[in-house]
């Protein structure tokens, strides 16, 4: 029985696992890292080590988009069409708000909210139902501050901790882990449903953090 591999780069936690076939969980690591690049290959091989699977048994690979870290989603996108490339399998992209959202074991009206650094969340609303999750807007950056958790049953991401107050109703779930076993899942749908992978880019709701010389 061949596996799906899933990445996620997206925050300063490095996710990757393994599903097979029948969408059971083989392998998985959720790791606090300070960069991703020099522990992402090591930690795939322990993964395959852990299934005991060789690369060659690999079927597609599922990575998170983002938004996150610019340099961390880079990483994961070089590494997964990497592995694509190089095994001739599919690649298949998963928003990280997205990913985080069908991770929560809530239902009703939430939001998934990230880290985005420089006083911000990415932050976007979704419906989560029986059927699956769907979001109800697009994803967004802005401060904490100005985002209204009214209304809201659920909240998802490593940035509740930045809203100073939530709704009693409202159910939490700060962490972020999850991510890396849904992009597997998602990429493990797709390739059963004989989808071709889209043209994959990171997903940034704001500019990267750079600057021209002299400005």
């Amino acid at each position: 029985m061949g596996a799906v591999l899933g990445l996620d780069t997206s925050t300063f936690l490095l996710q990757a696992a393994l599903l097979r076939e029948d969408g059971t969980v083989a392998a998985e690591l959720r790791e606090q890292v300070p960069t991703h690049t020099p522990r992402l290959p090591g930690a795939v091989e322990g993964l395959l080590r852990e299934a005991r699977l060789s690369a060659g048994d690999l079927l597609a690979v599922g990575v998170t988009l983002g938004p996150g870290s610019f340099t961390g989603l880079r990483v994961g996108l070089a590494a997964a069409l990497g592995l694509g490339k190089g095994l001739r399998i599919p690649v298949y992209g998963l928003s990280t708000l997205v990913a985080v959202a069908r991770a929560c074991p809530a239902v009703g009206r939430g939001a998934v909210l990230l880290d985005a650094r420089r006083g911000e969340v990415y932050v976007q609303p979704f419906l989560r139902e029986a059927g699956g999750v769907r979001p109800l807007a697009d994803a967004r950056s802005l401060p904490p501050a100005t985002l209204d958790p009214a209304g809201f049953d659920w909240a998802a991401g490593d940035g509740i901790a930045l809203l100073a107050e939530w709704p009693a109703p409202c159910r939490l779930f700060p962490g972020v882990g999850g991510a890396a076993v849904q992009a597997a899942l998602h990429a493990l749908q797709e390739r059963a449903a004989g989808r071709e992978p889209a043209l994959l880019s990171p997903l940034y709701v704001r500019p990267p953090d750079v600057r021209e010389p002299g400005r």
